[in-house]
């Protein structure tokens, strides 16, 4: 017995919907179940990023760095991150 296979379709013009499987035979039977799926996410990774709690958003490496700077003027050992240029790059990394 085939396993059941869960395919994604758009519906085309007039109701139309193709689905396609290579691995079926001519002349098999299936059943076809449709059912609407959510719309997909519109939000990008920044929007989803930031609405994580607990979530630090920095606007700039330089509120990186002085994020950074306070957490090491307090002595915290729970950061154990450090800056690090990259050749030819104006942008920061941040490595753990």
């Amino acid at each position: 017995m085939r396993k059941v296979v869960h395919k994604r379709a758009t519906v085309q013009p007039g109701g139309r919907i193709e689905v396609m499987d290579g691995d079926l035979e001519v002349g098999e039977h299936v059943d076809v179940v449709i059912s609407p799926a959510p719309a997909p996410s519109l939000r990008s990774a920044w929007q989803i990023i930031s609405q994580g709690s607990g979530q630090r958003i920095f606007k700039s490496a330089k509120e990186v760095d002085a994020y950074l700077a306070e957490d090491a003027s307090l002595g915290r050992a729970d950061v154990p991150f450090q800056r690090t240029h990259l050749p030819g790059h104006q942008s920061h990394q941040l490595h753990g």
